[in-house]
């Protein structure tokens, strides 16, 4: 197989969350600019069958959408959307086709599956304690912060964030 990047992105909570089960549970106006930025950036998404369903309408159509452990799409999946079974398979695709990275949405479960494979991850860290939830995996001590930009609570932001870049040292 040939070599492929795979990415993750996700915003978690001081405590460790990225959701309280269903949907972001901040409305951060500069992290959803700086998702859509990265997300516009990549031709090949994996995501979990809940994640999908929540994103409907954000995919590009020139993007092509993993789903994983989706058996059936529905039916208002487009024909850029495929089902696959594992993160392992969703790679194959990927370099298949001759795609250079796979970037990972979620949800908590995808991440989980996608972390062990992964080289990078942006990774945005907001102020605020959800206390219970769907938990991001812990990171190794394999994994390097390269850069992190704060961003301060503000009229628009209930939080204060931090937008990290993270790598795994091989």
């Amino acid at each position: 197989m040939r070599k492929i990047r795979l990415s993750l992105i996700a915003a978690l909570s001081a405590d460790g969350f990225i959701s309280r089960g269903r949907g972001v549970p901040w409305h951060l106006p500069a992290d959803q600019a700086f998702f859509r930025r990265v997300l516009a950036a990549h031709e090949w998404l994996l995501v979990g069958a809940q994640t999908f369903a929540e994103m409907q309408g954000c995919f590009g159509s020139a993007q092509q959408v993993l789903v994983l452990g989706q058996r059936a799409l529905p039916s208002w999946a487009g024909p850029q959307c495929l089902a696959v079974a594992s993160v392992t398979e969703a790679m194959e695709r990927v370099a298949a086709a001759c795609g250079q990275e796979l970037l990972c949405l979620g949800g908590a479960m995808t991440y989980a599956a996608a972390l062990p494979l992964a080289s990078q991850l942006w990774l945005t860290r907001v102020d605020a304690a959800l206390g219970s939830g769907l938990a991001f995996p812990p990171l190794g001590a394999d994994w390097q912060r390269q850069s992190s930009r704060p961003h301060a609570a503000d009229a628009q932001h209930a939080h204060a964030m931090n937008f990290e870049h993270w790598i795994r040292e091989t």
